[in-house]
Protein backbone atom coordinates (compact mmCIF):
# COMPACT_ATOMS: atom_id res chain seq x y z
CA UNK A 1 0.00 0.00 0.00
CA UNK A 2 3.01 2.34 0.70
CA UNK A 3 4.47 1.79 -2.40
CA UNK A 4 1.25 2.41 -4.07
CA UNK A 5 0.84 5.59 -2.78
CA UNK A 6 4.58 6.50 -3.30
CA UNK A 7 4.19 5.69 -7.01
CA UNK A 8 0.97 8.01 -7.31
CA UNK A 9 2.67 10.66 -5.67
CA UNK A 10 5.92 11.00 -7.64
CA UNK A 11 3.35 10.55 -11.12
CA UNK A 12 1.01 13.89 -9.45
CA UNK A 13 4.32 15.63 -8.84
CA UNK A 14 6.59 14.79 -12.20
CA UNK A 15 2.84 15.88 -13.88
CA UNK A 16 2.76 19.60 -12.20
CA UNK A 17 6.35 19.69 -13.42
CA UNK A 18 5.41 18.69 -16.77
CA UNK A 19 2.43 21.31 -17.27
CA UNK A 20 4.77 24.38 -15.54
CA UNK A 21 6.58 24.15 -18.71
CA UNK A 22 5.61 24.38 -22.45
CA UNK A 23 5.49 21.24 -24.44
CA UNK A 24 8.23 23.28 -27.07
CA UNK A 25 10.44 25.62 -27.45
CA UNK A 26 11.27 27.63 -30.60
CA UNK A 27 13.58 31.11 -30.09
CA UNK A 28 13.45 34.39 -32.01
CA UNK A 29 16.39 35.44 -34.24
CA UNK A 30 19.13 37.79 -32.53
CA UNK A 31 20.32 40.63 -34.08
CA UNK A 32 23.07 42.85 -31.89
CA UNK A 33 26.17 44.88 -32.36
CA UNK A 34 29.82 44.59 -30.29
CA UNK A 35 32.38 47.58 -29.84
CA UNK A 36 35.00 48.39 -28.04
CA UNK A 37 34.12 49.29 -24.88
CA UNK A 38 36.76 52.95 -24.62
CA UNK A 39 36.08 54.03 -28.22
CA UNK A 40 32.90 52.68 -29.32
CA UNK A 41 34.20 51.48 -32.86
CA UNK A 42 32.71 48.11 -34.04
CA UNK A 43 34.96 44.87 -33.51
CA UNK A 44 35.26 42.44 -36.22
CA UNK A 45 36.06 38.61 -35.80
CA UNK A 46 34.39 38.32 -32.41
CA UNK A 47 33.02 35.19 -31.68
CA UNK A 48 29.69 34.77 -30.07
CA UNK A 49 28.14 31.14 -28.74
CA UNK A 50 24.51 31.39 -28.09
CA UNK A 51 23.18 28.62 -26.47
CA UNK A 52 19.54 27.23 -25.34
CA UNK A 53 20.48 25.20 -21.51
CA UNK A 54 18.15 22.36 -20.60
CA UNK A 55 17.90 21.93 -16.97
CA UNK A 56 17.18 18.05 -16.01
CA UNK A 57 14.08 17.45 -13.35
CA UNK A 58 13.72 14.24 -11.70
CA UNK A 59 14.40 10.82 -12.36
CA UNK A 60 17.69 12.11 -15.06
CA UNK A 61 21.32 13.13 -14.43
CA UNK A 62 24.33 13.43 -16.30
CA UNK A 63 28.14 15.00 -16.66
CA UNK A 64 27.03 17.67 -17.89
CA UNK A 65 24.04 20.27 -19.15
CA UNK A 66 22.42 19.21 -22.07
CA UNK A 67 22.25 21.77 -24.83
CA UNK A 68 18.40 21.81 -26.61
CA UNK A 69 20.47 24.04 -29.11
CA UNK A 70 23.50 25.59 -29.27
CA UNK A 71 24.88 28.46 -32.50
CA UNK A 72 27.86 30.76 -33.08
CA UNK A 73 27.95 33.63 -35.20
CA UNK A 74 31.16 35.96 -36.06
CA UNK A 75 31.42 39.63 -36.22
CA UNK A 76 31.82 41.50 -39.62
CA UNK A 77 33.44 44.81 -39.65
CA UNK A 78 30.56 46.60 -38.70
CA UNK A 79 30.47 44.65 -35.80
CA UNK A 80 27.29 42.65 -36.69
CA UNK A 81 26.22 39.35 -35.41
CA UNK A 82 23.57 37.50 -36.57
CA UNK A 83 22.00 34.11 -34.72
CA UNK A 84 19.34 32.59 -36.26
CA UNK A 85 15.63 31.70 -34.83
CA UNK A 86 14.89 28.07 -34.88
CA UNK A 87 11.50 26.56 -35.16
CA UNK A 88 9.24 23.89 -32.65
CA UNK A 89 11.76 21.86 -30.70
CA UNK A 90 9.68 19.30 -28.68
CA UNK A 91 10.91 19.06 -25.07
CA UNK A 92 12.32 16.29 -23.38
CA UNK A 93 10.42 14.23 -20.81
CA UNK A 94 12.03 15.78 -17.50
CA UNK A 95 14.00 18.42 -18.62
CA UNK A 96 13.52 22.37 -19.48
CA UNK A 97 14.81 25.25 -20.26
CA UNK A 98 17.13 27.44 -17.92
CA UNK A 99 14.78 30.39 -17.16
CA UNK A 100 17.08 33.24 -18.42
CA UNK A 101 17.89 31.74 -21.61
CA UNK A 102 19.72 32.33 -24.54
CA UNK A 103 22.82 32.44 -22.78
CA UNK A 104 25.45 34.33 -25.02
CA UNK A 105 29.31 33.63 -24.74
CA UNK A 106 31.43 36.13 -25.85
CA UNK A 107 34.80 35.61 -27.18
CA UNK A 108 37.54 37.94 -28.96
CA UNK A 109 41.58 37.73 -28.52
CA UNK A 110 43.00 40.38 -26.09
CA UNK A 111 39.49 41.07 -24.29
CA UNK A 112 37.69 40.33 -21.80
CA UNK A 113 34.96 37.83 -22.76
CA UNK A 114 31.45 38.17 -21.78
CA UNK A 115 28.66 36.26 -20.45
CA UNK A 116 24.93 37.40 -20.69
CA UNK A 117 21.78 35.97 -19.89
CA UNK A 118 18.10 37.35 -19.65
CA UNK A 119 17.74 40.09 -16.65
CA UNK A 120 14.08 38.63 -15.95
CA UNK A 121 13.23 35.03 -15.66
CA UNK A 122 10.99 33.47 -18.42
CA UNK A 123 8.94 29.93 -18.78
CA UNK A 124 7.75 30.43 -22.44
CA UNK A 125 7.59 28.61 -25.51
CA UNK A 126 9.00 30.96 -27.73
CA UNK A 127 12.50 32.27 -26.40
CA UNK A 128 13.64 35.81 -26.71
CA UNK A 129 17.12 37.67 -26.33
CA UNK A 130 17.29 40.82 -23.89
CA UNK A 131 20.19 41.10 -26.34
CA UNK A 132 18.66 41.47 -29.49
CA UNK A 133 19.35 44.94 -30.43
CA UNK A 134 21.15 45.92 -28.52
CA UNK A 135 25.23 47.41 -28.30
CA UNK A 136 27.44 45.33 -26.51
CA UNK A 137 30.36 46.59 -25.44
CA UNK A 138 33.89 44.62 -24.84
CA UNK A 139 37.00 45.92 -22.97
CA UNK A 140 40.76 45.15 -23.26
CA UNK A 141 42.40 42.81 -20.67
CA UNK A 142 44.18 44.98 -18.44
CA UNK A 143 46.30 42.18 -16.99
CA UNK A 144 47.96 38.96 -18.57
CA UNK A 145 46.66 36.89 -15.16
CA UNK A 146 43.35 38.40 -15.48
CA UNK A 147 43.37 37.17 -19.61
CA UNK A 148 43.79 33.81 -19.20
CA UNK A 149 41.46 33.52 -16.32
CA UNK A 150 38.89 34.49 -18.76
CA UNK A 151 39.85 32.35 -21.48
CA UNK A 152 39.55 29.76 -18.95
CA UNK A 153 36.02 30.91 -17.98
CA UNK A 154 34.53 30.72 -22.02
CA UNK A 155 35.89 27.61 -22.31
CA UNK A 156 33.72 26.68 -19.03
CA UNK A 157 30.54 28.30 -20.10
CA UNK A 158 30.43 26.22 -23.34
CA UNK A 159 31.31 23.01 -21.42
CA UNK A 160 34.49 22.57 -23.41
CA UNK A 161 34.66 18.57 -24.06
CA UNK A 162 31.29 18.10 -23.42
CA UNK A 163 29.85 20.77 -26.12
CA UNK A 164 29.11 19.50 -29.99
CA UNK A 165 32.36 21.12 -31.21
CA UNK A 166 30.76 20.82 -34.55
CA UNK A 167 28.59 23.22 -34.18
CA UNK A 168 31.04 25.71 -33.05
CA UNK A 169 33.74 25.22 -35.03
CA UNK A 170 34.71 29.24 -35.02
CA UNK A 171 35.01 29.25 -30.99
CA UNK A 172 37.23 26.14 -31.32
CA UNK A 173 39.56 27.69 -33.65
CA UNK A 174 39.59 30.98 -31.63
CA UNK A 175 40.36 29.53 -28.08
CA UNK A 176 43.03 27.37 -30.38
CA UNK A 177 44.69 30.00 -31.89
CA UNK A 178 45.36 31.38 -28.01
CA UNK A 179 46.38 28.08 -26.58
CA UNK A 180 49.24 28.26 -29.12
CA UNK A 181 50.52 31.83 -27.54
CA UNK A 182 49.44 31.24 -24.09
CA UNK A 183 52.39 31.29 -21.37
CA UNK A 184 53.41 28.01 -19.89
CA UNK A 185 51.99 29.00 -16.87
CA UNK A 186 48.61 29.35 -17.36
CA UNK A 187 45.84 26.15 -18.47
CA UNK A 188 43.52 25.98 -20.64
CA UNK A 189 41.50 22.71 -21.26
CA UNK A 190 42.65 20.60 -24.87
CA UNK A 191 39.90 19.60 -27.46
CA UNK A 192 39.04 16.09 -27.45
CA UNK A 193 41.35 13.81 -29.88
CA UNK A 194 38.79 12.84 -32.66
CA UNK A 195 37.88 16.91 -32.62
CA UNK A 196 41.98 17.39 -33.01
CA UNK A 197 42.17 15.07 -35.34
CA UNK A 198 39.35 16.17 -37.82
CA UNK A 199 39.91 20.40 -37.32
CA UNK A 200 43.65 20.47 -37.83
CA UNK A 201 44.30 17.26 -39.47
CA UNK A 202 46.82 16.25 -36.98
Amino acid sequence: MRIVKFIIIILMFTSLISCAHPPFYSAKEINSIIVDGETGRPLEGVVVVAQWIYQVGIGCSGDAPYRLKILEAVTDKEGRFTIPGWGSRLRYPFHYLDDRDPRLSIFKSGYLCKELSNKKESNTYLRISDWDGKIISLWKAQSEERYWEDVGDFQDSIEWGYTNWKKIKQAVFAIERERKNKPDKYRLSGLPDDARKILFKE
